[in-house]
């Protein structure tokens, strides 16, 4: 990744920013990861303590290490995914690590699906809760964050469009047997 393509990354990112209330963007950090060649040298993240950049180009280290491969084939693949596996793949992720992945990427694909995340998924909230499965009578625990995952997926992908449906969904996976 070369310097003119993180700037070009920033920038992208700096107008999205304008339309939408995204996270602010340090631009060190997406110069950071290009001077470090995008997550190529195993100790990156040793690196970027050694200069103290700050825990936020660590974590961006750490993040493009662990997810440049995942976020390459995802975001650059002629993919035609849910919004649900796009929001699993990046909402974990920095909005510095994300201007990296774009700034490392030719496919023009890659900035589509970037600015549908962060301006869409981002900040989709869950129509329901976990207090809404309790009521329904489900035992806390493990199933009712699978449940609610499971519930939020289907709305991030459009097949539950009010608080009913996912109710209805959520009532519908809690008496399902549990798959072991």
């Amino acid at each position: 990744m070369s310097f003119s393509r993180a700037a070009d990354a920033a920038a992208w990112y700096a107008r999205l920013a304008e339309r939408a209330a995204l996270p602010p963007l340090d631009d060190r950090v997406v110069y950071w990861l290009a001077l470090a060649g995008g997550g190529g040298a195993p100790d990156l993240e040793n690196v970027a303590r050694y200069l103290e950049l700050g825990e936020k180009a660590v974590r961006a280290s750490r993040e493009t290490l662990m997810q440049s491969t995942a976020l390459s084939h995802f975001l650059e693949r002629t993919y035609h995914g849910s919004d649900s596996a796009l929001y699993d793949l990046l909402s974990p992720l920095l909005p510095e690590t994300l201007v990296g992945a774009l700034a490392r990427s030719e496919a023009p694909q890659v900035s589509r699906r970037l600015e549908r995340f962060l301006t869409v998924l981002r900040d989709v909230r869950p129509l329901i809760d976990g207090h809404d499965l309790l009521a329904m009578g489900a035992e806390g625990g493990p199933r009712v964050g699978e449940v609610l995952k499971r519930v939020l997926s289907a709305q991030l992908d459009g097949l539950l469009a009010n608080r009913k449906e996912a109710l209805q969904e959520a009532r519908r996976l809690l008496n399902r047997p549990e798959a072991g």
